[in-house]
């Protein structure tokens, strides 16, 4: 489940609000990993962007049941990196990042960004501990 919201402030000037919510159980056979779960993942995420340039702000916190599990792709959390994910048991986390696109300076199709995420708090769900 997500939602999105976006305000033009300004000629070139915008600002974007986004949240999603992912609820997580096993049903049946347990078949993913062989013993009942349940745990679910909220975020939120603002992007201001102005000329061609945006800040990206995003927060997410994981319930300390069990971990998201992602056994045929990749985790869509907002605060999601090629080599971490930030979806484990109690983990909260949090994204800052800038984005471009050179489209403005006449070189289509070229963009580049940059994204810096922490998360804390995760816990072994199966005792609890850091």
């Amino acid at each position: 489940m997500s939602g999105r919201t976006v305000w033009s402030l300004g000629p070139e000037l915008s600002l974007a609000l986004r949240a999603q919510f992912t609820d997580q159980r096993s049903v049946g056979d347990d078949r993913l990993t062989g013993t009942a779960f349940d745990t679910w993942v909220g975020g939120a995420k603002a992007i201001l962007r102005y000329a061609g340039a945006a800040l990206i702000l995003a927060v997410s916190t994981t319930s300390a049941g069990a971990d998201i599990r992602s056994p045929f792709g990749t985790y869509p959390g907002y605060v999601s990196l090629i080599d971490r994910d930030f979806n484990r048991a109690g983990e909260d986390a949090w994204l800052i990042g800038l984005a471009y696109d050179f489209g403005r300076l006449g070189v289509t199709g070229l963009s580049a960004f940059c994204n810096f995420a922490q998360g804390t708090g995760a816990r072994d769900p199966a005792t609890g501990e850091l």
